[in-house]
């Protein structure tokens, strides 16, 4: 009990309780016994409430209550109040920029207790309605709550949950007036963009590379600002939405691959690109000077080498299954010539392009 004490002290937490069997409570030297009682109330409402999550963090007016679920019977409750009103949040500045450290105190928190390696689990945001303390969960109808749990989602890239609270933000009164007063399309795209803006702060903050999510916000951002008009809002928030969520699981699915596999799976689906090895470093987050190594050390060649090897392969395919001339081959794969393509392929076949062609036509 000390140690989460001591935890909950360094987190400025206000009042620490753990829940049965056996209840112990922790108040902080500043809680009078006025404050005691309040507190005692809301403890008790987030006490009857369903358990949906791991960790789960209960907002209201004047702080938050910090939920864990450490064992089956035993859940942790940290309160901490703070003098921002995390319900008046602005989308903008959003839940996640303000709960950040959130995440480590909980797994913190779980570890300490049950000594055991905490789940790796995002955490759940709920608001709880302070005016009235009935045991009724309150529909998550907060703005910066339900966006900041639809961005969990994709960070995690749970497509249930996803889909559960993509479809909550959709139920939001979403209207652009609420934004610019004379342009009813000015003020879509004034959501839009606020949107792509919190999502891909999210992302970087995620991990995501910084330069990746730059390029990728100024392309959506200039698609937005060149549209004409907008006829469904709903269903273009929805398609963001979805595009974010793949990318995020792309990602997600690279972390866990080895460098070397990312290398090459990189350069399989961009054959029909100039591929460089600073392209190549600056798209992948490596080092330009670990590219080789880290390839050779796991498929015999270079990376140049390999990347020639796989144009010619995708040229000869293209050679036997399709009528593309020898000009629109070197195009599609991006070599620097059809004399360049044709002397590529014939150090590596020992054939030209044409002869090759004639040969294995089917």
């Amino acid at each position: 009990m000390d140690n989460l004490i001591l935890l909950a002290q360094l987190f400025d937490g206000s009042v620490f309780l753990i829940g049965s069997p056996n209840d112990d409570v922790y108040y902080a030297n500043s809680i009078n016994d006025e404050k005691k009682i309040d507190i005692d109330k809301l403890i008790r409402k987030v006490a009857n409430l369903e358990i949906k999550n791991v960790y789960e963090i209960f907002i209201f007016t004047d702080g938050f209550i910090l939920r864990i679920a450490a064992t089956k019977k035993t859940t942790i409750l940290f309160v901490v109040l703070q003098q921002e009103n995390l319900n008046s949040l602005s989308l903008e500045t959003n839940l996640m920029r303000v709960m950040s450290d959130k995440q480590i105190l909980c797994k913190s928190l779980y570890a300490i207790y049950t000594k055991k390696c905490p789940p790796n689990k995002q955490i759940l945001f709920r608001k709880l309605d302070t005016n009235s303390l009935d045991n009724t969960d309150n529909k998550l109808d907060d703005i910066s709550i339900i966006s900041t749990n639809l961005m969990l989602a994709i960070n995690e890239s749970n497509k249930q949950t996803f889909k559960l609270f993509l479809n909550q933000f959709l139920s939001l009164p979403i209207n652009g007036k609420r934004l610019s007063i004379n342009s009813l399309t000015r003020g879509e795209k004034n959501i839009l963009i606020s949107y792509v803006a919190i999502i891909h702060r999210n992302m970087i903050v995620h991990g995501y590379p910084t330069h990746l999510s730059l390029k990728l916000q100024s392309e959506i951002v200039k698609k937005i600002e060149l549209s004409s008009h907008f006829t469904n809002l709903s269903k273009i928030i929805t398609d963001l939405a979805w595009l974010y969520f793949r990318e995020m699981k792309k990602f997600n699915q690279k972390k866990h691959l080895p460098a070397a596999n990312l290398i090459k799976n990189y350069i399989d689906k961009h054959t029909n690109e100039k591929l460089t090895l600073n392209n190549i470093a600056s798209e992948l987050t490596i080092p330009i000077n670990n590219l080789n190594p880290i390839f050779k050390k796991k498929y015999f060649e270079s990376v140049k080498s390999y990347i020639i090897h796989k144009k010619i392969q995708d040229a000869a395919q293209l050679l036997i299954s399709t009528d593309l001339s020898i000009n629109e081959i070197s195009e599609k794969l991006a070599f620097a010539s059809a004399s360049h393509f044709t002397s590529s392929f014939r150090k590596i076949k020992n054939i030209t392009p044409k002869r090759y062609r004639n040969m294995h036509k089917i």
